[in-house]
């Protein structure tokens, strides 16, 4: 048995042999300084996962300071909540390695919701807001409220490979993975909110996104892989809303299920399913003077700036390969990035800080 001090939630772990036996038991504690002082410190676990040794992973937050396994991450003086991921022995539950996210003022948070293992890599999703430091080497700042990430870390030490930011949140993130995809869902915070499914390749590099568009909203819930081109989504949505090709209508007042099968091996295929994506490339993405679009085209196309409340912020003629945006005067905020001429239209997601 194990037990929690002073009414405190705690994030656990617990390995069962095949007869349902407990082998042990890996419990979340506060740390002395902060444990003793803020009725509201305490841990929780969101997600678990295994490689092929065995070994456990676990992802969560941590309010003030966490001790797992037996390692410890700092107290945090103020009082928010953070990230943590973690490697156990898959014989002790003790910690092989324990780490989490760190900020400078209350305002800086983060929650690890989702976690994939493959190739030697962790990958983890979740949520920030503020200005939050993952490992001391990447850093994102949201561009509203609550923004989600996706990162890859090593399996074996816990270091911080690569850290990006997936756009606003209205839920939690969940992740899966194969050798040429890192797949991210989120429930993305807008009006009305939508469903949104990102790819990075293992290295980080940004690959394509699919949404469910309305007039009705959605949300997702999880996602996973099938190989390395097929994906499996689901989520809930109401009213009206399209994926891809397919549109789902539930009666008014009502939320429903929806389960949806990805096929993304086809670059024309998913140019018709996909209104978030393209071969163009934005960085840096989020910014806040100037954002470089790579168009990879001279040809002459048409591009328009939306925000998210459809004010029209730019338009004007595109006849370069590289075009910069100056965003320096522009709101904090989200936009919407539409290109039209030759070739397939394409749409993309802007976040100004």
């Amino acid at each position: 048995m194990f037990a929690v001090q002073g009414g405190r939630s705690a994030a656990f772990v617990a390995a069962y042999s095949s007869a349902g036996a407990v082998n042990w038991v890996t419990a979340g504690a506060t740390n002395a300084v902060n444990g003793g002082i803020s009725s509201a410190s305490g841990s929780l676990a969101s997600k678990v996962a295994v490689d092929g040794a065995g070994n456990c992973y676990v992802t969560g937050r941590f309010t003030t300071g966490l001790k797992l396994g037996g390692l410890q991450l700092a107290d945090n003086a103020q009082f928010n909540s953070h990230s943590f991921v973690a490697r156990l022995n898959p014989s002790t539950g003790a910690a092989a390695w324990l780490k989490g996210t760190t900020g400078t003022v209350y305002a800086d948070q983060a929650n690890g919701s989702g976690l994939a293992i493959y190739g030697g890599y962790c990958y983890v999703g979740g949520t920030f807001g503020g200005t939050v430091s993952f490992g001391g080497i990447y850093t994102l700042t949201a561009a509203y409220p609550s923004a989600g990430y996706v990162g890859r870390f090593d399996a074996a030490t816990g270091a911080t490979a690569w850290v990006r930011p997936i756009g606003s949140a209205a839920t939690d993130v969940r992740v899966a993975a194969s050798y040429s995809n890192v797949l991210a869902t989120i429930g993305v915070d807008a009006a009305p909110d939508y469903a949104r499914l990102v790819s990075h390749a293992p290295s980080g590099v940004y690959q394509w996104a699919l949404t469910a568009s309305g007039p009705g909203s959605s949300q997702a819930t999880d996602v996973a892989q099938y190989g390395a081109g097929v994906a499996y989504w689901t989520g809930a949505w109401q009213g009206t809303c399209s994926f891809g090709p397919t549109t789902l209508a539930a009666p008014a007042g009502t939320t429903y299920a929806y389960l949806a099968k990805i096929n993304f091996t086809s670059p024309a295929a998913r140019a018709t399913t996909d209104p978030l994506s393209g071969p163009s490339e934005l960085y840096p993405n989020p910014g806040s003077g100037h954002i470089q679009f790579h168009t990879g085209s001279a040809a002459p196309r048409s591009m328009s700036v939306y925000s998210s409340s459809g004010q029209l912020m730019l338009q004007q003629q595109v006849q370069a390969a590289d075009v910069t945006l100056d965003v320096r005067n522009w709101p904090q905020g989200t936009y919407w990035v539409h290109l039209q001429g030759s070739g397939s239209p394409e749409r993309h997601q802007i976040w100004v800080r």
